[in-house]
């Protein structure tokens, strides 16, 4: 039997739950994390400025910066093929859908332990972004950075290599 009355033993219960509730809320934050991945931006920041935005946001990763460790990790431990490359399709869509194809491309290569070729975009349609499917090809360098993207891969990732196209003795 409880000892306390229907009445007082729901005053309880919501006075231990509040409490706990406050302690996680309040007390329990990694004020580090919030600072170093949340807001990385000094004080001085204007950020009303808006080139200055723009460059605030370009320079700051939402998950923070580039940790290559994980994928040095990954390409430690396999097994490289000098006579295998990857070459993945020309992805089609905005720069979101065309990372996810990218980098699932990449995540192949280093799985498969061969070399990478660095696709083209399928660029969409300038009057129409609905028409995904053009006969329009540009440059990786059309959304991202080729120079960075080849040192942050070379960096993590030293044993594969990274072509801007196909090598000439690939047969397609």
């Amino acid at each position: 039997m409880l000892p306390f009355k229907p009445p007082l033993r729901a005053l309880m219960l919501f006075v231990t739950v509040s409490t706990a509730f406050l302690y996680f809320a309040l007390y329990r934050h990694d004020f580090d994390y919030l600072t170093t991945k949340i807001l990385p931006l000094s004080g001085s920041t204007n950020l009303d400025n808006k080139s200055t935005f723009i460059k605030a946001f370009l320079n700051n990763e939402i998950d923070g910066p580039f940790d290559p460790a994980p994928i040095q990790e990954v390409c430690a431990n396999k097994t490289w093929n000098d006579n295998l490359t990857i070459v993945c399709g020309a992805p089609q869509g905005g720069i979101g859908n065309v990372r996810n194809v990218f980098l699932t491309c990449v995540r192949y290569a280093i799985e498969a332990g061969g070399a990478f070729v660095i696709p083209e975009i399928v660029a969409r349609d300038a009057n129409d972004l609905s028409k995904l499917t053009t006969n329009n090809t540009v440059p990786f360098d059309y959304f991202f950075d080729r120079k960075h993207f080849k040192a942050s891969l070379k960096s993590a990732c030293p044993q594969m290599a990274v072509h801007d196209t196909p090598p000439g003795d690939l047969i397609l």
